[in-house]
């Protein structure tokens, strides 16, 4: 099933997309059973737990851990535009849960993706307070300078670092604001 949910997605509505990602799959698998790190390989895609520890090590302002996570997706070989789309994707996930009060028709979750995505908002109000949804607005600010970079032939490595670092900066900036706010009250 998540094989599938991932070529489904990768295929960005497209049914001529569908069915070659869905050959490829085959193809690559052989004789083996399509699994969801059989897929993530043969489609270059990212796999949502790096997106999630990225976006932890943001919130825990925890550079390092950020800067390992880049690395190993861009040692695994991973599409550039499946990295980019997916981490625009979950961003906006953040957002749209961080915004309104019922998420049906705005978010196609699976039950277990829901679960950590709450969780992962709930961590960011902790941190974050009421200000919490100038995190993920401020990171779809950003992720455009990245992608305009790629395009320019910059190292994607380098522009996603600088991403993570701004955003980091962004988390700092923002619990100063809480705490002067918390003190004027």
């Amino acid at each position: 099933d998540a094989a599938l949910r991932l070529a489904a997605k990768l295929s960005k509505g497209s049914v001529r997309n569908s069915l070659n990602n869905l050959q490829l799959l085959k193809t690559f698998a052989g004789d083996k059973p399509i699994t969801q790190e059989v897929a993530e390989k043969a489609l270059g895609a990212v796999n949502e737990s790096d997106f999630f520890s990225l976006f932890e090590a943001i919130l825990d302002k925890d550079a390092a851990a950020g800067y390992k996570i880049i690395h190993q997706i861009f040692m695994k070989g991973q599409d550039i535009e499946n990295l980019t789309n997916g981490l625009i994707e979950h961003v906006r996930n953040i957002m749209v849960i961080c915004t309104s009060q019922n998420t049906a028709g705005l978010l196609y979750l699976s039950e277990e993706e829901k679960k950590l995505f709450i969780h992962q908002v709930g961590k960011m109000k902790e941190k974050l307070d009421f200000k919490r949804v100038y995190l993920p607005i401020e990171m779809l600010r950003l992720l455009p300078e990245a992608v305009k970079g790629i395009s320019l032939n910059i190292s994607p490595q380098t522009l996603y670092e600088s991403f993570m670092i701004q955003s980091i900066m962004m988390v700092s900036k923002i619990e100063k604001e809480v705490t002067e706010l918390k003190k004027q009250q």
